[in-house]
């Protein structure tokens, strides 16, 4: 499960590094140029396949299960011998 975890993190971290880009490009003023727009394409194109990798994770529940295995199991009391 941890790798289902590693992808979708890794998945999350390209997909917001890509659009952070794009939001760059637009805020520095390069989207007017040429070079700006097949860059800011490119990008929310790789952004947009990360961002479906996690979209189908959410949708067939791989998301909740690596959040879940993910989270730190609490010892219950009801196992304990004598409590």
């Amino acid at each position: 499960m941890s790798e289902s975890l590693f992808e979708i993190l890794l998945s999350l971290a390209v997909a917001l590094a890509s659009l952070a880009s794009v939001a760059w490009v637009v805020v520095s003023g390069q989207i007017a140029f040429m070079d700006g727009i097949a860059f800011a394409l490119i990008a929310l194109t790789i952004g947009v396949f990360f961002l479906f990798n996690i979209y189908l994770a959410y949708r067939s529940g791989d998301l909740q299960k690596a959040l879940k295995s993910g989270e730190s199991k609490k010892p219950d009391s009801r196992s304990q011998p004598g409590a």
